[in-house]
């Protein structure tokens, strides 16, 4: 089931082209082996992306009541992302600053932190 995600992503041409209804389809498949939350996380992405972000939202909260990924700076990162393409930067901004206390790798905390200057950016 991996490496038909991983060959989903590198086959499409593009980022739109991508086969995101496969992938999910995948990952509901990978479920049923490997509960793990980091899965259950990417099968989230997944669905942001097939039924938009809404639903993906509204899983990823269910997610985090469960406490495992506290510390995962991807857990912070992606809710930021799917608040922000709901047009709540405040709060897409705060979760960005919970990812970036997590982060140590250089080149994520400059991305995250131009994702934190564009959320206060859309503020209003």
């Amino acid at each position: 089931m991996q490496a038909e995600i991983a060959g989903c992503h590198t086959l499409a041409a593009s980022y739109d082209q991508t086969d995101w209804k496969r992938i999910l389809s995948c990952y509901d498949e990978l479920l049923v082996i490997d509960r793990s939350p980091v899965v259950a996380l990417n099968r989230i992405v997944a669905v942001a992306e097939v039924e938009r972000p809404a639903p993906g939202l509204e899983a990823l909260q269910s997610l985090k009541r469960e406490k495992s990924l506290d510390a995962y700076y991807h857990l912070f990162a992606v809710e930021a992302e799917l608040l922000s393409r709901l047009g709540r930067p405040r709060e897409a901004h705060k979760a960005t600053l919970t990812a970036l206390s997590l982060v140590e790798s250089p080149p994520v905390r400059h991305y995250l932190e131009g994702r934190a200057r564009h959320h206060l950016e859309n503020c209003s």
